[in-house]
């Protein structure tokens, strides 16, 4: 055979014999180059009831961020532990277990490291013996650097933000001073709007978001129920909603129990407006408030751990209404469209019924530590790159990833977040142009809710644990009466079944003390308990004066 026949014959034995290479070397030749990974990553724990999405969205726009302007690369630890109400209790034991651990010789006394009726002055007529030995470690703690292996805490609502910066927990960032253009009257962030907080004045959280709270509707549920979409919360308690909406329990979820104070406000601020003289106007409100809520939990088929799960079963038409924090109604809105992109899901603020409130992100006492051992320059890396996230979180590029598009130029990457930016320079004509929600506009939107700190705010954890005690936990026998005063053709009917319905433990004038009750361990439970069994008792009298006509 000749050679010019050998030669093709030995080129095709060469190239069979080189293409598994090539299958190999061709995909990492075309392979765009990318840099050289950090020796280490700085790690940055966070402690959030946000979901994964808008965890994902920030922290891969930070890490982005942070590559560009620190020149390190950042891995998140991002700790998820339920509601705010789980976070809360989780930061108690932590700080707690950590002091007495730093402090061996407070020991004994670590348990009041956050009580903050130590920090003020004591009664002359209850004398305590033990309280400088807690006054002493509660200053230990205030002087201390004590840690629990996290960051930052972010999300969970300005009221929770604000007890843990009395308690503590919360450190100055030092944010205003870093930044003062950003903060003020007149300024990128206000100090407040609608009467609520929007950064604390010494720095130790500073609103993130805005959040305000309205009503979810099924539309087909509510079309195959012959109703119109509830417009304000009274409607929630309508009888013909029996059983097709559902409530979260606000012991679980700060969100939920924000929603239900600003319930009652609403209720106080009619009362005030019909004339009526404050004091009796705040104690009728009160009232009427917390009793709307015993009817609308009375209507409630279900009961939810969390704000975003009642708002699902809305969507997935379990039940036909619910209370809904505004992103979770706007988000879910949107993902459950149908497939000729008609609305399965709607959502409404309902007028003079909420305000604008801030969703803080803050630095946590001990921020930047993980061990004893560690070279004190890391754990100040760390610190610095915590505060930077804040800072990033706060910025106009950052805010701007709260509500613009997936695909514009600052916007999520996967999901659009559908949350309202707290600062007043990024509501631009151009930004409205990219936003997912660029009709809303909370700064004006504000105008028509004020809340007001001083009628509620005191009893805010005792509201949550009232509407638990004598709604949530006697809801069976709660719906059972409710449903035998709807029979009997309404309150105005039987009257007497409605008076042994609305009761309460608590009145408006009794709040104080009640709330001083809550706050004493050793009889909080036997309390709560008590108003429970007691509810019980009443809620079953209702229903057999309702079915006796009366």
């Amino acid at each position: 055979m000749s050679a010019a026949v050998q030669r093709p014959a030995r080129w095709r034995r060469a190239v069979i014999a080189l293409l598994p290479l090539l299958v190999v070397a061709v995909p990492v030749a075309l392979r765009p180059t990318l840099p050289p990974p950090a020796e280490k990553a700085v790690q940055v724990t966070v402690v959030s009831p946000h979901s994964e999405m808008t965890r994902g969205e920030f922290g891969r726009r930070f890490q982005v961020w942070a590559r560009r302007e620190l020149h390190v690369e950042v891995d998140f630890d991002w700790r998820s532990l339920g509601g705010t109400g789980d976070i809360v209790r989780y930061l108690d034991s932590q700080y707690v277990l950590g002091f007495a651990e730093a402090f061996p010789a407070h020991r004994v006394h670590a348990g009041s490291i956050a009580s903050t009726a130590l920090d003020r002055p004591e009664d002359p007529s209850k004398p305590d013996a033990g309280r400088p030995a807690r006054l002493a470690a509660r200053a230990a703690f205030l002087a201390s650097d004590v840690g629990i292996g996290i960051d930052l805490f972010w999300g969970g609502g300005e009221i929770p933000h604000r007890q843990q910066a009395e308690k503590g927990y919360l450190v100055d960032a030092g944010l205003l001073t870093a930044e003062p253009t950003w903060f003020g009257e007149g300024r990128a962030i206000p100090p407040t709007l609608s009467g609520e907080t929007m950064y604390d004045a010494k720095g130790r959280y500073y609103g993130a978001c805005l959040s305000s709270f309205g009503i979810c509707a099924n539309v087909d549920r509510l079309s195959a129920l012959g109703l119109l979409a509830p417009r304000q919360w009274d409607d929630l308690a309508d009888p013909r909603l029996l059983g097709a909406t559902i409530i979260a329990d606000p012991t679980r979820s700060g969100a939920v129990l924000a929603c239900l104070e600003r319930i009652v406000q609403q209720a106080m601020a009619r009362a005030v407006q019909r004339g009526v003289a404050e004091p009796a106007a705040l104690a009728a409100g009160w009232s009427d408030g917390v009793n709307l809520i015993k009817r609308i939990t009375a209507n409630a088929g279900f009961v939810s751990d969390g704000a975003s799960l009642a708002v699902r079963a809305v969507a997935h038409g379990d039940v036909a209404v619910g209370m809904a924090i505004d992103f979770h109604g706007r988000a879910e809105s949107e993902w459950s469209r149908a497939s000729d992109g008609g609305e399965r899901l709607s959502y409404l603020t309902p007028v003079g019924g909420s305000s604008y409130s801030a969703d803080p992100i803050a630095l946590l006492r001990g921020a930047g530590r993980r061990a004893r051992s560690e070279p004190p320059e890391t754990a100040a890396l760390r610190r610095q790159v915590a505060v930077a996230f804040m800072r990033f979180v706060l910025s106009p590029e950052g805010q701007r990833v709260w509500n613009h598009r997936v695909g514009t130029s600052h916007g999520p990457v996967r999901y659009n977040l559908r949350r309202l930016p707290i600062r007043r320079d990024v509501y631009s004509t151009d930004d409205r142009a990219m936003m997912s929600d660029p009709g809303v506009d909370p700064f004006a939107e504000a105008a028509a809710f004020t809340y007001r700190p001083k009628w509620t705010g005191p009893y805010y954890r005792l509201l949550g644990a009232l509407v638990k005690a004598v709604a949530l936990d006697p809801q069976d026998e709660l719906t059972a009466a409710w449903r035998a005063i709807i029979a009997a053709g309404g309150p105005a009917r039987v009257p007497k079944a409605a008076a042994a319905f609305a009761w309460l433990p608590v009145d408006y004038a009794s709040a104080g003390e009640a709330a001083k009750t809550l706050g004493d361990d050793a009889q909080r439970l036997a309390t709560l308990r008590g108003w429970t069994v007691t509810a019980q008792e009443r809620y079953r009298l209702a229903a057999r004066l309702a079915r006796e006509g009366r």
